[in-house]
Formats: C-alpha cells, sequence, structure tokens
C-alpha cells in the first residue's frame, strides 16, 4: 500500500514538474510572437523568468475556455448519439456506406479549408488573420502527415517520434501566432485599453499600458507610434479606465431595444 501511495506521489510529481516546464516554454513562445509584432528581441527587453511565467495568465483562460468547449461538444454529441459508438452507429443505419461518407466528410472538408485560409492570408496578408493560428495549426498536421504517410517511413520510424513532429511545430506556430494576435488586439482597440500614468516628477501620460514586467511597464502614448519603458521607481500611480457593461440580453446589445435606463445611458456614451 504505501509503495503505491510512493509510486503516485513520485508521479503526481513528475507530471507538476511537465506541466511547469511546458507552460514555462509555450509562455516564451507566446511572448516571442507578442514582441515580435513590435520589432522587438529578448535581447533588449527586460524580462525575467517570473515575467514568462505571468504571461501564462493570458494563454491560459483561452487554453480552459477551449477545453471546456470540447468537453460541452463531446457530452452533448454523446447524448444525441444515444452513447453509440462510432461503429454502432454506423452499423445501425438503412446505408452503412452512406452514414460513414456522411460522418468522415467534414473532417475531410476541414483541412481544406485551413489550407485555403493559409493561402488567402499568404495572398492578402493580414485581411485575413482571423484564424491564421488554427489554420496553419492543421495545415501543419496535415502536411507533417502527408511525409510521414509513407510505408516505408511507417515501417521504418518510430511513432512518437511521428507524433512529435506532427505536433510540437503545430503547438509552436498557434501560440507564436496567438501571442501576436494578442498584441495587435491591443493597439485595434485602444479606447478599451486606455490608461493614464503619473510619473514621479508630477507629469502625467496617456496612452496603452503594452506590457507589465517585473522592472516596470511599456507603454505607448496616445498618438504615438513607439513603445517607451517606463521604470516602476518613475511611477507614482497608474489610472485604468473603467469598463462597465452590463449584460442586458442580446435584444438590447444588438437591436438597443427593451434597455434599462442605465443600459441605454452606457450604449449613448460610448457610441459618442
Amino acid at each position: 500500500m504505501q509503495n503505491t501511495i510512493e509510486k503516485y506521489i513520485s508521479l503526481f510529481s513528475g507530471l507538476i514538474g511537465i506541466i511547469i516546464s511546458g507552460s514555462f516554454v509555450i509562455s516564451v513562445i507566446y511572448d516571442w510572437g507578442f514582441y515580435s509584432v513590435f520589432g522587438l528581441n529578448f535581447d533588449i527587453i527586460p524580462t525575467s523568468l517570473s515575467d514568462h511565467f505571468r504571461s501564462a495568465l493570458i494563454w491560459v483562460p483561452a487554453v480552459i475556455t477551449g477545453v471546456l468547449a470540447i468537453i460541452f461538444n463531446e457530452i452533448l454529441t454523446r447524448r444525441l448519439e444515444q452513447g453509440l459508438t462510432e461503429e454502432e452507429i454506423i452499423n445501425s443505419s438503412k446505408n452503412p456506406d452512406k452514414t460513414k461518407n456522411n460522418r468522415e466528410r467534414p473532417f475531410k472538408i476541414i483541412p481544406y479549408i485551413a489550407i485555403v485560409g493559409t493561402l488567402l492570408w499568404v495572398l492578402f496578408g493580414d485581411n485575413f488573420r482571423g484564424t491564421l493560428g488554427l489554420c496553419l495549426f492543421i495545415t501543419w498536421i496535415v502536411f507533417s502527415t502527408w511525409c510521414l504517410s509513407h510505408p516505408r517511413i511507417i515501417e521504418r520510424g518510430n511513432k512518437y517520434i511521428s507524433l512529435a513532429i506532427m505536433f510540437i511545430p503545430a503547438l509552436v506556430i498557434i501560440t507564436f501566432i496567438s501571442g501576436q494576435d494578442r498584441a495587435i488586439s491591443i493597439f485595434n482597440t485602444p479606447s478599451k485599453n486606455n490608461s493614464k500614468i503619473y510619473l514621479s516628477d508630477n507629469t502625467s501620460e496617456e496612452g496603452v499600458i503594452v506590457r507589465t514586467l517585473e522592472r516596470g511597464i511599456y507603454f505607448s502614448k496616445n498618438q504615438a507610434d513607439r513603445l517607451v519603458f517606463i521604470e516602476w521607481r518613475k511611477i507614482k500611480k497608474i489610472e485604468h479606465q473603467l469598463k462597465q457593461s452590463p449584460f442586458e440580453g442580446v435584444l438590447c446589445g444588438w437591436f438597443q431595444v427593451v434597455c434599462t435606463v442605465s443600459s441605454k445611458q452606457l450604449l449613448t456614451k460610448n457610441s459618442s
């Protein structure tokens, strides 16, 4: 019994170590993509290990949301399919071959959509950037699967190495693009990210806090095309713009009907 407990403790400790190490690597790649939008490299950015670990607070919620969406889709699908397996669903249909093709068709179409999305971005740039990370993720998996699908490669290769070749670069790609998308979104919505900084020399600046670091902040002044690094010792106070947005339902949000007085005032204020 004691050996079993020690085994599980050792396994749990190893798993925690892998998660922490993996999270740090993902955070570094995410920050790499984030700062690349501004043309900055790690050799000139005053980051520390804690800054990269703090980056996990940005991307972890998105991962959790994605996992929850997958779980919701899985349990809903299982309920609608009455708990039947894929083989049971196909064999119990009147036309098994047609049913099999219909169920496989979406998975066959997705790679083509991803490749087309990637090509549109290559041809027309960031006008088609919306799903670039996901498209590149799928495109790489499709490409690497094709490269590794030769019978001789399958026979002589190692399946774990093949899986690593398929998924590690794909994970790097989508993490890097996600970091870039985060940086772009900050400047696409400056009014939602506006802050006022009071400095120790009794001056103040208004603009966007691009990133908070252990040693200071990266700040972009309004109507400016450059970043400024301000050390914490030079900052007296920071004021953030409040983002009060009560949810009043779709009818109010989309059509501005059936709204309360406070919501109408808020909508009028935001539109002015």
